[in-house]
């Protein structure tokens, strides 16, 4: 078992941790801490000193008013579609903190402002386009994102099936098609151990 650091009293970012919180629900470390602005937060220990908690939130709320006031954008689906990124990533308030910034998922620094990441992304092709991470476990950044369709993003989010076919990892869904199979019929072999060998992808 790791050994217990004390972190009461030290800062990271523009947060000064003040004691120790209740620990998470999965059993982890957390700690009150008291924001540069006034606020309060809890964040994991583990987040905290890998300095993905830097400010209470308000990090980015100060991004996202500095960036209405100097692009003119803030009524565009890609800023609606910014904005949301950074709450999930710096909001613990945010209905899906826990999936993204909760687990050390983060904004790259050049990201913060909307500015640079429209320079980076450019228009949807359609509003219907989503903002998808190509490794679910990185962070956003322009080495790690693109515009897909609702369908390629779903495929891609954490907890989808996906198999090894011709030695490529895809999706269940996207295997179905290649091969002709229903997808149902695919996914209850995939859950009941079938594989090649015992006939995974026959068509019957």
């Amino acid at each position: 078992m790791p050994k217990f650091i004390d972190l009461t009293g030290k800062r990271f970012g523009r947060l000064v941790v003040i004691s120790r919180s209740e620990n998470s629900s999965t059993g982890k470390i957390k700690w009150n801490c008291l924001c540069d602005c006034g606020n309060k937060s809890t964040p994991q220990g583990g987040v905290l000193k890998s300095g993905k908690a830097k400010s209470c939130g308000c990090f980015g709320e100060e991004a996202r008013r500095k960036a209405t006031k100097t692009h003119g954008l803030s009524s565009t689906s890609e800023y609606t579609v910014w904005y949301q990124m950074i709450e999930r990533c710096e909001n613990e308030k945010h209905v899906h903190y826990k999936s993204y910034g909760g687990r050390g998922i983060k904004v790259c620094d050049r990201w913060k402002s909307f500015v640079n990441f429209y320079a980076d992304m450019g228009k949807r092709h359609f509003d219907s386009y989503q903002l998808d991470r190509i490794n679910n476990d990185d962070g956003y950044s322009k080495e790690n994102c693109h515009w897909t369709t609702i369908r390629e993003n779903c495929r891609n989010k954490r907890g989808t099936l996906k198999i090894n076919l011709k030695g490529k990892i895809i999706s269940i869904a996207e295997a179905a098609e290649i091969i002709g199979l229903q997808y149902q019929t695919l996914r209850w072999r995939v859950n009941h151990g079938w594989n090649q060998e015992t006939g995974l992808f026959k068509l019957t």
